[in-house]
């Protein structure tokens, strides 16, 4: 692994479960309907968690003494 790798692991769980929250992030700005709605709605409870995981990660860093 890559330090680069090491340091994005340490902050977040999964790089392609961010790519996923971007993509269905863009299609919240052009789409409307309810098909498209739906699963970006699922992916809400992962994201959370996926947020929280980040904001304690960055916490921890940025209070190392």
């Amino acid at each position: 692994m890559k330090k680069s790798e090491l340091d994005l692991a340490i902050l977040i769980k999964s790089f392609e479960n961010w790519a996923d929250y971007r993509e269905k992030r863009n299609l919240t700005f052009h789409e409307y309907c309810d098909k498209m709605t739906l699963p970006i709605l699922d992916i809400i409870p992962e994201f959370i968690k996926e947020t929280e995981f980040l904001i304690n990660s960055l916490d921890g860093i940025l209070t190392d003494d």
